[in-house]
Parts: structure tokens; C-alpha cells; sequence
């Protein structure tokens, strides 16, 4: 797990989202400005971490996090979540907004989707 010497500012939290960084995400960049927790990356704002990806544009959105396997999440403007495969390019929509995304989609009970029953079992037993 890396965590980031420090938070990002308003900013540059501004700056990466165009003023459209839905509450939830914003609050944990302002304390961590990104996080790696080995499954999901939700990647940093501005120049100052230089060990996590930065939020970037994309055609579709704003993508704010990855996975080791290669798809990357996008805040689509009504700061609902889509994976964006890398193969193909293709759009699903995963979670209604960033809470969702992580509280529900990665670590609660829509976790097999995510990663399948194996990471779903686990998530399940930590919270046991």
C-alpha cells in the first residue's frame, strides 16, 4: 500500500476536474491525494506524487483510478463511475457515484463483480 505524503488543494483537485469532483473523491484527495491499495489505484492530482498516476482526461470522462489488470474508472460529468477496458475500449457502467464505487463496487457487496468470488469472499471475511 503506498499512501501520499500529502493532500492535494483545492486547486489542483479544481484544476484536474474542471470544478466537477464529485464531494466523496475530493474529500479523500484533499487528505491523501490518491491512494495505491494494491487492488484498485485512485490516482493523484497536480505534480506532487510521483507514485501514483495522475487523473487525466480521456473521451469519456475523467479517469480517476486503475487496476493491476488494466481497466481504468472514469467520473463520467454526472459523477457516475465506468470501467474503460483497455482492450477494447469498452464503457460499463460500474457504480452511480464515487461512494458507491468504492463502498459497494470494490470492497462491499458488488465485490465479485469487481474482481470475482475469490476477492468477494475476502472482502466478506474482513468484514465478518
Amino acid at each position: 500500500m503506498f499512501v501520499p505524503d500529502r493532500g492535494a488543494t483545492d486547486t489542483e483537485i479544481a484544476a484536474a476536474f474542471d470544478g466537477r469532483c464529485s464531494g466523496s473523491l475530493a474529500k479523500l484527495l484533499r487528505r491523501w491525494n490518491g491512494l495505491d491499495l494494491d487492488v484498485i489505484r485512485i490516482h493523484a492530482v497536480g505534480d506532487s506524487v510521483d507514485s501514483l498516476p495522475t487523473v487525466a482526461d480521456s473521451c469519456h470522462g475523467t479517469v480517476i483510478a486503475s487496476d493491476p489488470s488494466g481497466f481504468r474508472y472514469v467520473q463520467l460529468p454526472d459523477g457516475s463511475i465506468s470501467s474503460l477496458d483497455h482492450d477494447g475500449g469498452t464503457l460499463v457502467s460500474v457504480a452511480i457515484d464515487f461512494d458507491d464505487f468504492i463502498g459497494n463496487y470494490i470492497f462491499g457487496n458488488r465485490a465479485a463483480e469487481f474482481c470475482g468470488d475469490e476477492w468477494a469472499a475476502d472482502v466478506a471475511s474482513s468484514l465478518a
